[in-house]
Order: structure tokens, then C-alpha cells, then sequence
């Protein structure tokens, strides 16, 4: 009983120290400004002491915290203030520095910076026009050495060159020079194509000398045969054989005349009855035939008519001998005569013609391929109105040449306009250089305004013709009008232009 009550003495005692220790906690949080329970457990108030405790643990070191912070700040402000001293020193020598820096600008010491932006902008562009300036001086500078450097290789061409400018300014000699070497180009290309012609012409009398001797050897046959010493002898003796042919003519239709008034009888006959007529009664006889041949041939009384006044004029000179007969031998004669010389105008006209011929297919081989070509190009220029050319004969035996259209009619030179003329002679001679290429290395084609008298399609076409040419030889082509230069921006294959 003893240990119980002990035990039990014990537990009283823990139970007054219990709520002894509730009471002081509840003291505490109480004075903490904690609600308090006062028939709470002591596990209770534990609880809420540890969770105050924490608290407090937390609100302590925030508030180290702070410290730490307020402490750094402290230090920042206190690094801040001298910085700001040493800032406020810095910026009361600046603002010296820049009172002076104004000054010398011409500029109040005071001015802000914010009106410094457009003083400098100012400044920045004045810079760049003084370089700008500069740069212009310079390039003036550069300009003046070309200038005086052409002025000395101007005139020491002109020295050389044309002696006669010499003491012109620099760009009228320049222009005189151009003026002068386009001359002299058009001169160089006029002379290489004298050249050429030469040269073919030589060809062309070499080749008709062997021909002149040919044909002289047939005039010369053609002359022993019409019996003449000279073949200038063959004009004459054709006009001969022509009065000859007419005579004969007339004697023909005479002698048919008067056979038709005989009635059938023969030219002797006729011949012996005119012997017998008296002369002096012709006129009444003629006469009283008048009347007759009115009367009952009417129809054919002109023509008998006409007969009558040829037979009375003969028979007037008739003096009754025998005139008529030696008429009669004189036609006879002459017949005989305009038969031989007939004979041999034949001759000769086949003669020339056979001549002729030779010459003619002579031409055609030799001038075939440039004619040909020619007649391409000349087909291309005038867009088809053409299709060929083709070579023929004048009246005086001279070949000429003449354009052939679809038709087939011929248009010669002189009746083409004279565009048409151009594209001839400029078909001519691009077929020309053609064959020249052919056997001799490429040389430059340059005209001139040679376009002046086509209309614009033609130009086109002949531009383009050049165009294609020039892929196989050189060809400048000068010219003033500015629907040329268009034209040529227009064409296939490469095309350079060239403003002078």
C-alpha cells in the first residue's frame, strides 16, 4: 500500500508540475499574443509552442536577413554617395572643360548638349562637302592634265597628219581629223574596190583579148567571105543588100503589076508591044484605057490607076529605041546583084549572131555564181519584189542588166527608183565581197548612210542582212538617223553601237 500510495503521490505531483508548465506556456503565448486554451492539453500547448518556435526561428533569421541586406545597402548608399562625390567633382570639370570646348566653338558656355546634336550634323556635312570639294578638284585637276595631254597628242597628230590645222583649238581639229579620216576610209574602201575592179578588169581583158582574137578571126573570114577588105566595110554593105532588098521589092511588085495589066502576056512580050508604041499617041490611048478601066473595072481602078502614072512617066522618057530593054538588063543586073549581097548579109548576121551567142554563154559561166548570188540578196532587200536579176543585150549590143519580177517582167536600171538603185548596187556588192572572201582573207565593209532612200521594212531587211554577213567579216555602218540606230537594236546575232 505504501508504493501505491507513493505512486500515486507521484503522479499527483507530475500532474501539478504538468499544469504548472501548461500555465507558464500559456503565459508565454499569452504575452506572445497567441490565443490560449487553457483546458488544453499539454501536447496541445506543445504543439502550438513548437509551431511558434518555428515562427520565431523564421521571423530571426528574416530579420538577420534584413539586417544583412540593410547593412549592404548601407554600404551601396554609403559607395553610391562617393561615387556621387567623385561623379559631382567629375561633372564640375566636364562642365568647365565644356564651357571652354563652346568657347572655342564660337558657342556660349552654357549651351547644352541636346543643341550640339545640329551644331555637329552642321559640322559633319560641312566636312563632307569640304571632301566633296576636294574630290571635285582633284577629278577637275585630272581633267586638266587629259585636257593639256590631248591638247599635245592633238596637235602633234595634226602636225603630222594635217599642218593646216595647226593654231586650232584642240576640239575643232578633233572634228576636222573625224571628218577627215572618215573621208580617208571612205576613200581606202573606194580605192580597195578600184583595186578589185582593176584587178577584175585585168582578168576581164586577158579573157577578151583571147576573145578579140577569136573574133577577129571570124570578122576577118566573115569579110572574105562578103568580099570587103574591113569589117567596118559589113555596116555599108548591109545597108546595101537592105536598098538592094527594097529595089528588088519594088521591081517585084512592078513586074507583077504589069503582068497582071498584060493579060497574061510575058515581059517580052510586053516589052516588044511598048517597042511598037508611038510614043506621042500614048496620051489618047492612055486616055480611052481611063475611061475603059472606070468603066468596067471599077473595082480596081486605084491600083490601076497608080499603074498607069508609073507606066506613063517610062514611057515618057522612052524615045522610041531600045530603052526599054536596057531597063530590063539594068533589073536584071541589080536582081543579080541584091542576090549576092543578100547572100552575104545572111552570112554576116549569122556571123554576128553565132558571135554573139559565144559571148553571151561566156558570160553566163563566169558570171553566173556572182549574178546568182546577187540576185539573193537583191530578192531579201527588196522584200520580195524582185526574184532575180538576169543579164541581156540593148539595142547596141552592150549588156546591160536588168531586175526580174515575179511576174517575169524585166525592170531595167534606168527605169528602177533610185532606192531600188541602192539595194542593186548594194546586192552587187555584198555578192562581190562574197567571192572575194572566197579566195582572200576578210577585209572591212564600211559605208556610210547607204540606207537614206529605203523605206523602214527594206532597212530592216538590209540591216539584218548585214548583220549576218558581219559573223564573217567586219562591216561599220555610220549614220545620223536615230530609226536606224532603233532598227539595229532590233536584230538577231551581235550588234554593237557606237555613239560618236
Amino acid at each position: 500500500m505504501s508504493d501505491l500510495s507513493l505512486q500515486k503521490q507521484k503522479l499527483q505531483e507530475m500532474e501539478e508540475t504538468r499544469s504548472t508548465h501548461i500555465e507558464r506556456l500559456n503565459e508565454q503565448l499569452s504575452a506572445l499574443g497567441r490565443p490560449v486554451n487553457a483546458a488544453a492539453a499539454l501536447e496541445e500547448v506543445l504543439l502550438e509552442c513548437e509551431t511558434l518556435e518555428e515562427q520565431l526561428e523564421s521571423s530571426r533569421r528574416a530579420r538577420e536577413a534584413l539586417a544583412k541586406e540593410v547593412k549592404d545597402r548601407e554600404a551601396a548608399v554609403a559607395s553610391l554617395a562617393e561615387e556621387y562625390r567623385l561623379a559631382s567633382e567629375e561633372l564640375d570639370q566636364w562642365q568647365l572643360q565644356w564651357a571652354e570646348q563652346m568657347q572655342s566653338l564660337g558657342l556660349q558656355g552654357d549651351t547644352p548638349p541636346a543643341r550640339l546634336g545640329d551644331f555637329v550634323e552642321s559640322v559633319r556635312s560641312l566636312f563632307s562637302t569640304l571632301d566633296d570639294a576636294e574630290k571635285l578638284q582633284q577629278h577637275i585637276r585630272e581633267i586638266d592634265q587629259d585636257t593639256a595631254a590631248f591638247d599635245t597628242e592633238t596637235a602633234a597628230i595634226v602636225a603630222a597628219i594635217a599642218p593646216e590645222l595647226a593654231g586650232s583649238p584642240a576640239d575643232e581639229a578633233v572634228l576636222r581629223l573625224h571628218t577627215l579620216l572618215s573621208d580617208n576610209r571612205i576613200r581606202q574602201t573606194k580605192w580597195q574596190q578600184l583595186t578589185e575592179q582593176v584587178e577584175e578588169t585585168k582578168r576581164e581583158i586577158d579573157e577578151s583579148r583571147v576573145d578579140m582574137e577569136a573574133t577577129k578571126a571570124n570578122l576577118k573570114a566573115l569579110c572574105t567571105e562578103a568580099n570587103c577588105d574591113h569589117h567596118s566595110q559589113m555596116e555599108a554593105l548591109e545597108r546595101r543588100s537592105s536598098d538592094h532588098l527594097r529595089i528588088k521589092t519594088a521591081v517585084d511588085a512592078v513586074e507583077h503589076e504589069i503582068l497582071e495589066a498584060g493579060e497574061g502576056a510575058s515581059l517580052a512580050d510586053l516589052e516588044a508591044q511598048a517597042q511598037a508604041i508611038d510614043a506621042d499617041g500614048l496620051p489618047g490611048r492612055i486616055t480611052e484605057l481611063h475611061n475603059s478601066i472606070e468603066e468596067e473595072l471599077e473595082p480596081k481602078r486605084t491600083q490601076l490607076a497608080e499603074a498607069k502614072g508609073r507606066e506613063t512617066k517610062e514611057l515618057e522618057l522612052m524615045d522610041g529605041s531600045d530603052q526599054a530593054a536596057l531597063l530590063a538588063d539594068q533589073a536584071q543586073s541589080i536582081l543579080a546583084g541584091i542576090r549576092t549581097d543578100a547572100e552575104r548579109y545572111m552570112h554576116a548576121k549569122l556571123g554576128a549572131r553565132i558571135l554573139r551567142d559565144e559571148i553571151e554563154r561566156y558570160r553566163q559561166e563566169n558570171q553566173g555564181p556572182l549574178v546568182k548570188r546577187a540576185s539573193e540578196y537583191f530578192s531579201t532587200l527588196t522584200l520580195g519584189s524582185f526574184d532575180r536579176l538576169a543579164t541581156d543585150f540593148n539595142d547596141k549590143d552592150e549588156p546591160v542588166l536588168a531586175g526580174i519580177r515575179p511576174g517575169e517582167q524585166r525592170v531595167y536600171v534606168e527605169g528602177m527608183s533610185s532606192g531600188t538603185r541602192d539595194q542593186l548596187y548594194l546586192a552587187l556588192r555584198l555578192a562581190s565581197l562574197e567571192k572575194y572572201m572566197e579566195s582572200s582573207e576578210p577585209m572591212p565593209f564600211i559605208v556610210d548612210d547607204i540606207l537614206v532612200d529605203f523605206d523602214d521594212a527594206r532597212s530592216q531587211a538590209a540591216l539584218q542582212v548585214l548583220a549576218e554577213l558581219a559573223e564573217r567579216m567586219q562591216i561599220i555602218l555610220f549614220t545620223h538617223h536615230l530609226r536606224l540606230v532603233e532598227q539595229a537594236q532590233q536584230l538577231r546575232g551581235a550588234v554593237t553601237l557606237q555613239e560618236l
